[in-house]
């Protein structure tokens, strides 16, 4: 049992890394707002509690946005898979949550290998991340990124993800075209 169990996590950490993103995918960075959480919270299984972050709302290629019921083109911010929020498969906007510490600035955003972003591990993000610099991918432009700063406003202070979720879905009413955006953020709107 012991060597069929390390075979699978060998196999997973030598899976081949096929990035969807040819460098156009992400598109625009228009709005951005860092976070602070009170309360670290954990985002994947054997990832690190995350207290910090930049909620962001991007315009991508809609094609990468079809929901699906497997695997998915992975948002990556730097070796970090993004937590998304919305699927807007015709107007491609997409309000994800980078958990990240470093500079937004200095951050490539790339769509990664298709994958279920929970079963990215610190080994895979790297090898996604050397993959995307290796096809020339950079951080957006620094006039981008701080005009989206900007736009988003002060840090946000939140004692956990909840109230990071309510933001998210307020961007995602703002921006999304897809009418199944629309009914999860009204879904999720505060009482």
């Amino acid at each position: 049992m012991i060597p069929l169990a390390l075979s699978s996590l060998a196999a997973l950490a030598t899976d081949p890394v096929d990035l969807v993103d040819d460098g156009t995918s992400v598109r625009g960075l228009v709005w951005a707002r860092a976070v602070q959480l009170d309360t670290p919270q954990i985002l994947r299984s054997g990832a690190d509690p995350v207290s910090r972050g930049v909620l962001v709302e991007l315009r991508v290629d809609p094609g990468l946005l079809e929901p699906s019921q497997g695997l998915e083109p992975v948002l990556y911010a730097g070796s970090q898979p993004a937590m998304r929020f919305n699927w807007d498969w015709r107007g491609g906007c997409l309000v994800a949550f980078l958990p990240i510490t470093e500079d937004l600035a200095n951050t490539e955003l790339f769509f990664g290998s298709l994958e279920l972003p929970e079963r990215i591990d610190a080994a895979r993000g790297a090898r996604e991340r050397d993959a995307a610099r290796r096809l020339g991918i950079t951080p957006r432009p620094g006039p981008e990124v701080y005009a989206a700063l900007s736009a988003g406003g002060g840090p946000l202070i939140a004692a956990d993800l909840r109230r990071v979720h309510e933001v998210a879905m307020e961007r995602v009413s703002a921006c999304s075209t897809t009418e199944a955006d629309h009914q999860r953020a009204g879904a999720n709107a505060a009482p």
